[in-house]
């Protein structure tokens, strides 16, 4: 039996009082100075506070009451009698250490792992008109003017009803033509999709098709990123939850939603699945395949360093041109009559550029 002097607070005053404490086989029995017991504090109930090296101070605790002991060979008494207090060595503490990192980094790959089915998940919470409405207020955020020709849009229209007619579409497919708001953003050869069946032409990707199959061949991958709600994935998997409580709700919590959007790129999975959906649509619909292969392939036999837009955004170029030209097959008929295509090339004609050129 151990008798050690202590200073003691019982946890119901701020009074700290000096005692002694004697280390039993079951507990710290603590004494007055008279010898009178004023508490026993079992092992099993002890928490040890602070180490400070075997000389001491040992701060130990019993809910609320506090006790301090510095007197010289107090730690090692106080191990030997309750080794459950005994603080962990340093290898100890460094595997504890490690534990707790390499399940840190195991919760991360889980949720990691998981993302993708969670995405899904709560997609398939959002309804298809409050998707639509996420879109309308992204394209708003985007910072392009759109090419408002009667008779191109009308073209324009007539090509998105003919690709959509045997999709079963849930929505209202909406496709413009647009040019971005910046020096030469006339030139930008791209198109994008929007959540909610909102189609991005831009006016470089008109200016520099041939035909109207090439045309209906990136609308119809476009499209396809829609019927599969890729950009609502995409802005889920960015945003988090806070665009499903915008969609649902109607809270503004994307501060920047066309920005997002603008930013966004499908994964290559998506990417293949657009192009063979793509091509599917072009069949049912009659046109001809070879549209969509040509224009790829010419826009990089033309690219010198880096690739246009439409190509730089979207993986494995190579590829998708030997897809598309493997799966070509001739149309029906071409996808837009030649007063239509002639219509959709001059769509923008009344269009300024921007930089103050004269709209051509």
């Amino acid at each position: 039996m151990s008798i050690f002097p202590a200073s003691y607070v019982d946890g119901r005053t701020a009074l700290r009082r000096w005692v002694t404490a004697t280390l039993q086989q079951d507990g710290i029995l603590l004494s007055d100075a008279e010898g009178r017991a004023l508490a026993k504090w079992p092992w099993a109930e002890i928490v040890a506070l602070e180490d400070e090296s075997a000389r001491g101070p040992i701060r130990l605790a019993r809910g609320a009451a506090r006790l301090t002991v510095e007197a010289r060979g107090f730690a090692g008494a106080l191990y030997a009698a309750a080794p459950i207090l005994r603080p962990p060595s340093a290898t100890r503490r460094l595997r504890r250490a490690a534990l707790a990192i390499a399940a840190s980094l195991a919760a991360v790959a889980a949720v990691w792992w998981s993302l993708p089915r969670l995405t899904l998940l709560l997609v398939a919470l959002i309804p298809l008109s409050a998707e639509e409405r996420l879109g309308d207020r992204a394209f708003k955020g985007l910072g392009v003017t759109v090419c408002e020709n009667a008779a191109g849009q009308a073209a324009l229209d007539r090509l998105t009803a003919r690709l959509t007619e045997h999709a079963n579409l849930r929505f209202h497919a909406k496709a413009v033509v647009a040019q971005f708001d910046l020096f030469g953003g006339e030139k930008i050869v791209n198109a994008f999709a929007l959540p909610g069946g909102r189609i991005v032409v831009l006016r470089g990707l008109i200016t520099q098709a041939e035909s109207a199959d090439e045309v209906a061949g990136v609308l119809g991958h476009e499209l396809t990123h829609v019927i599969k709600r890729h950009p609502l994935r995409r802005m889920m998997e960015e945003a988090g939850l806070g665009v499903l409580f915008e969609t649902l709700l109607g809270y503004n919590t994307t501060s920047d939603a066309g920005s997002l959007v603008a930013e966004l790129s499908f994964t290559r999975a998506e990417e293949r699945e657009a192009d063979e959906g793509g091509i599917e649509l072009l069949k049912q619909a009659g046109i001809s395949t070879q549209g969509f292969a040509t224009f790829f392939k010419r826009l990089a036999s033309k690219s010198l360093g880096e690739p246009p837009a439409l190509l730089n955004t979207h993986p494995a170029t190579a590829e998708r041109i030997a897809a598309a030209e493997a799966a070509a097959v001739p149309g029906t008929s071409p996808a837009l009559s030649s007063t239509d295509w002639n219509a959709l090339k001059h769509i923008c004609d009344g269009t300024p550029v921007p930089g103050g050129e004269k709209p051509r």
